[in-house]
């Protein structure tokens, strides 16, 4: 509680207006997409830690099995996972059982499901790259505003 007393006594709410009032449009602009961002921040990194993506070690001991000849334990390792790396594995497993699969197929098969993996683990990226590349722009078109303003006041001063 005395951490957020804090963090308000270091912002105060009417210096936050002034600057909204000062920058107009654009200030008001770039602070919807600061917290649009932010909030794609926060849901990326949720899912990173869901999905425990990055997690190398899972996987690598599965292959490990497998190749040692004990498909049954390396395919325990992987098949109720949320991480996309252990999803694919573990359907590529479920697929080298099957005789019925052609080695054409199977690959087909497990490239469509890492494509599905990976594209889902792709997602709030898009929104957050456009924020990024759209962010200095407008505070560059802010800049342009603030200079136009600037040289009408001094030429309005100017003729009186």
């Amino acid at each position: 509680m005395e951490f957020i007393k804090s963090l308000f006594e270091l912002i105060h709410v009417s210096q936050a207006y002034q600057l909204i009032e000062q920058g107009g449009v654009v200030v008001v602009i770039l602070l919807v997409l600061s917290i649009f961002a932010l909030t794609l921040i926060i849901l990326k990194t949720v899912q990173i830690f869901m999905r425990t993506i990055g997690q190398k070690s899972g996987p690598e001991r599965a292959v490990r099995l497998w190749l040692q000849g004990r498909p049954k334990e390396a395919y325990k390792l992987v098949e109720k996972s949320s991480n996309p790396t252990k999803m694919t594995l573990a359907h590529l497993m479920r697929g080298l059982t099957m005789e019925d699969l052609t080695k054409q197929e199977l690959r087909e098969d497990v490239e469509r499901v890492a494509l599905k993996q990976l594209g889902q683990a792709r997602s709030f990226l898009r929104p957050l790259e456009a924020v990024v590349q759209i962010a200095p722009l407008l505070g560059l078109f802010g800049t342009v505003l603030g200079m136009i303003e600037a040289f009408q006041t001094l030429q309005n001063a100017g003729s009186e």
